[in-house]
């Protein structure tokens, strides 16, 4: 009966409100996981770097907040304390939002024919890119959309608005609106880099045509590593058995980039370098 108690729920103004005055609960919410379910798919590195929400609250004891807070951090997450009704906010901006809107627009594409034309076997990169985490398992999405529902259709309200702003200015043809929204976007894009790269303006991207066949993505992390070239981050963008895919390899630097690139097309690879932010 003396044991503090947590939970890991995406939201927690409903939850902290149920557990008013008990000062054993405080809430809590790990921003870390993936799309992906099941133990099978279970990471012994979860928790490491990820941001861990805790939401104490008046009746919070001090001890037992400190006591949570030194659990987290042991798993390698960093504790940050909120407010519960901030969080469910800024999740409904930063998570269920995306969500909601990656399911739509993947309906959208595919549910429309386009003088016969099928929008989903003809999709390029961006759609994949932007509905990865559509369809993801609705017996935890439905409640979670529920259950933030006040925030999220806060968040969907200025969504429409911005939308609405977009569209006066394609029916107006004001291409200055639109290249000053080009440019907010930029900026902000970089802010999000920034938090997971040193120097978000020295990366570089290398675009490379790979074939679809066993140690090919090895073997070229191999050269690369060989060499002492970083990879920052990387993607693959499978197209089918046949046509291989494009790997996307981002580095620190364009002298480094080059290096990189010269030493890919010795063995044989196209390989496309441009900078991930253009200035």
């Amino acid at each position: 009966p003396g044991a503090t108690v947590t939970d890991v729920g995406s939201t927690k103004g409903s939850v902290c409100a149920a557990a008013a005055g008990e000062a054993r609960f405080i809430g809590g919410h790990p921003i870390c996981g993936s799309e992906a379910r099941g133990p099978d798919r279970a990471n012994g590195e979860l928790f490491e770097g990820a941001t861990w929400f805790l939401t104490p609250v008046a009746a919070t004891e001090p001890a037992r907040y400190k006591l949570l807070h030194g659990f987290v951090a042991s798993l390698g997450a960093t504790p940050v304390a909120v407010d519960p009704e901030a969080h469910d906010r800024l999740v409904a901006v930063t998570s269920h939002l995306p969500h909601a809107l990656a399911n739509v627009l993947l309906n959208q594409a595919g549910s429309a024919r386009v003088d016969g034309h099928e929008p989903l076997a003809a999709a390029g990169g961006s759609l994949r890119d932007m509905t990865r985490i559509a369809g993801a398992n609705p017996r935890i999405w439905v409640d979670i959309f529920l259950e933030n529902r006040v925030a999220l259709g806060a968040s969907l309200a200025e969504h429409r608005r911005r939308i609405e702003q977009l569209e006066a200015a394609l029916e107006s043809g004001d291409a200055g609106f639109l290249a000053r929204w080009i440019g907010e976007a930029s900026g902000n894009r970089r802010r999000l880099l920034a938090t997971a790269y040193d120097d978000p303006g020295e990366l570089q991207r290398l675009r490379v045509h790979v074939p679809d066949r066993p140690g090919v993505i090895a073997g070229i992390a191999q050269a690369l590593g060989a060499e002492r070239i970083n990879i920052a981050d990387f993607d693959l963008q499978h197209l089918s058995t046949d046509r291989g895919g494009t790997l996307t390899i981002l580095v620190a630097g364009e002298s480094e980039a080059e290096r990189a690139a010269g030493i890919l097309e010795t063995q044989g690879y196209g390989v496309v370098v441009a900078p991930v932010l253009d200035e």
